[in-house]
């Protein structure tokens, strides 16, 4: 049998609606195939919580609650690339959506559940959706140090699980996100 990928239906929603708006004379719905469609994973510690998607060129770009990020093509509904991002057993997982810009996609991740796992911010190529840099959400060894001093002296090894729940925003002129 095919892994299967949970796509929420409000993300369904959202991806209709917007297509719809940038296709209206062909009114077209993005197609949800079983290449696209995929089982959690039992064991994995996520919900099904996703608050957005995003449009960037000619992909529907959705990030998972088992950590990956998915570009679908806006016309087929088919996959483009579905990239692994974290291991979702570790409680790592995507609650809010990417946002994409000068030819990249942006997404941060939601750390919860037992484990010691520091989320992070990444940023990959809108094309083939591999990783082009990586951003701790906690300062650490290398940072400045006015950025460690936040911390107020706790070591790094005890600074965890500090979630990027919500979508960032891009810069188009700073190119920054």
């Amino acid at each position: 049998m095919r892994p299967r990928v949970i796509v929420p239906l409000s993300v369904i929603a959202l991806a209709v609606a917007a297509h719809r708006a940038t296709d209206a004379q062909r009114a077209r719905f993005v197609p949800v195939t079983d290449e696209v469609l995929r089982e959690r994973p039992k064991d994995a510690r996520t919900g099904d919580l996703n608050r957005n998607l995003a449009l960037y060129q000619d992909k529907v770009l959705v990030a998972t609650s088992d950590a990956h990020l998915v570009a679908l093509d806006a016309r087929t509904g088919r996959p483009v690339w579905d990239v692994i991002v974290a291991d979702s057993r570790r409680g790592i997982r995507y609650t809010s959506g990417p946002i994409a810009g000068d030819g990249r996609v942006f997404a941060g991740l939601t750390c919860g559940g037992p484990n010691l796992a520091r989320c992070f911010v990444s940023a990959h190529d809108a094309i083939t959706g591999k990783e082009l840099w990586r951003r701790e959400s906690v300062a650490g060894p290398g940072d400045p140090p006015a950025h460690n001093a936040t911390w107020n002296g706790l070591p790094y090894e005890r600074r965890i699980k500090a979630s990027l729940w919500m979508t960032g925003s891009y810069d188009p002129d700073l190119r920054r996100s």
